[in-house]
C-alpha cells in the first residue's frame, strides 16, 4: 500500500465508519443439467467508509437515483464491483459503480455508487 492510499485509510478512519463489503463467488451454471455446479461462497471485509449524498444536480433519475449514497472508501482487497453488497450503519446497500482513484498507477481509494436494496 503506497503511503498516500495509508494516509487516506487513516484519514477515513478518523472521519468515516465501519462499512462492511461482502463479495459473492456465485457457482458456475451448467446450461446441460439446468443446476448450478460447485457452491456459492460468500467474503465479507470490514473497512473504513465516508458515506455522502449526491447533489440535487447530480442525481438523473436513471445512472445516479434519489436515495443512492457516494461511499468514499479505503483501499481493500478485493476490489470492489458492481453487485457487491454493503452494509453501512445497519442498512443494507448494493453497489452500482465502482471509480478507483489513482495515483502514479496505484490505486489510493474507491470511490462506490451504493444504492438500498
Amino acid at each position: 500500500m503506497s503511503g498516500q492510499a495509508e494516509t487516506a485509510a487513516r484519514l477515513l478512519a478518523k472521519y468515516g465508519e465501519p462499512v462492511s463489503i461482502t463479495f459473492t463467488d456465485w457457482a458456475e451454471y451448467n446450461p446441460i443439467t439446468g443446476a448450478a455446479d460447485g457452491t456459492t461462497t460468500q467474503t465479507t471485509v470490514t473497512a473504513s467508509g465516508y458515506p455522502s449524498a449526491y447533489k440535487t444536480t447530480e442525481i438523473d433519475g436513471t445512472v445516479i437515483e434519489a436515495g443512492d449514497v457516494r461511499l468514499i472508501l479505503e483501499l481493500i482487497a478485493p476490489t470492489p464491483v458492481m453487485g457487491c453488497l454493503v452494509d453501512l450503519s445497519g442498512t443494507a446497500y448494493r453497489i452500482m459503480d465502482v471509480a478507483q482513484v489513482r495515483l502514479s498507477g496505484a490505486n489510493i481509494i474507491f470511490i462506490c455508487q451504493i444504492r438500498a436494496n
